[in-house]
């Protein structure tokens, strides 16, 4: 009886080499496509993807190599992932894995375009169904809504443009100005996306729309600035308007472990909560090294 269990277990052992070596030596021009299939603990809108084009079939092959070496390739708690290889062939090549953060194992395959199509809902409605945008500032601070079709018509245009972009998934938004929702006829929301400071391609909304400036951040608004260095734990009061002014074009909204300085902005007329930001160690702006009297990279 031992001796069947071990022969067995050689066996399961043998094919599953086998199977690994055989994935190790495809090659993207035999694969006709991929599909990925995550279970429901996977991220919102990933569930089901296809890769056809032949240079993110490349990106699959080398994520199955780097999934090799991680300790986290059969995590028991993680999220259920199909994936299948259709050869030109015919064949049909199955794997399977159980993974913890699942966004950044596969972060460069989900910030190809093609999966970003697949994915990301402004960029599977007609746009001809939106009837009204709204745009919403961080902690619900300030509101603009519109259905004048060239308001529309220009931030479906942008929001297109900063998706197509941006390598999205791996990457937090520090920069956030405010929220896009798009609404249908029946007031519900049908695709969304995000404003940052950062994204060019507003400007013209800046300069064509006073309502849309308003998501902005005045200086006037702002009873002072605190800025604090970490490790020195430094503190200094901010009060002076064209300072205000660019850190407020400048901060991070957040923070992480390569945080510096925090900042921390006191608005006049609102009292529910302050805006939080930071600045990372080496990108602090001189400025703010001189108001803090230290190097940037100390």
């Amino acid at each position: 009886m031992k001796t069947k269990i071990l022969f067995i277990i050689m066996i399961s052992l043998v094919l599953n080499l086998y199977g690994c070596d055989k994935k190790n030596s495809l090659k993207a021009e035999e694969i006709s496509k991929v599909k990925i299939i995550f279970s429901e603990k996977s991220s919102e809108g990933k569930h089901c993807i296809e890769l056809s084009q032949n240079e993110n079939i490349k990106k699959m092959l080398n994520t199955y190599k780097k999934l090799k070496t991680k300790e986290n390739f059969y995590d028991k708690t993680g999220c259920k992932i199909k994936v299948q290889y259709v050869m030109k062939s015919g064949k049909l090549i199955n794997d399977s894995y159980k993974l913890e953060n699942v966004d950044g194992i596969f972060k460069d395959i989900f910030n190809t375009l093609e999966v970003k199509k697949q994915t990301i809902d402004i960029f599977k409605i007609n746009p001809s169904n939106i009837k009204k945008v709204k745009f919403e500032s961080p902690l619900d601070r300030k509101v603009w809504e519109s259905n004048d079709i060239k308001v529309i018509k220009k931030a479906y245009e942008n929001t297109l443009i900063h998706f197509k972009n941006r390598n999205y998934y791996g990457k937090r938004d520090f920069f956030k100005l405010a929220y896009v929702d798009f609404f249908n006829n029946e007031g519900q929301i049908i695709a969304g996306g995000l404003v940052l400071r950062k994204d060019n391609q507003w400007d013209q909304m800046f300069r064509d729309y006073p309502e849309f400036n308003e998501l902005l951040i005045s200086p006037k608004e702002v009873k002072n600035v605190k800025l604090t260095t970490r490790k020195r734990n430094k503190k200094i009061t901010v009060t002076d308007d064209e300072i205000i002014e660019k850190i407020i074009n400048t901060y991070k909204i957040g923070s992480t472990n390569k945080s510096e300085v925090s900042v921390e902005i006191v608005l006049k007329n609102d009292f529910r909560t302050h805006l939080y930001g930071s600045y990372n160690k080496g990108e602090i702006p001189n400025f703010i090294s001189d108001l803090l009297n230290y190097e940037n990279n100390f």
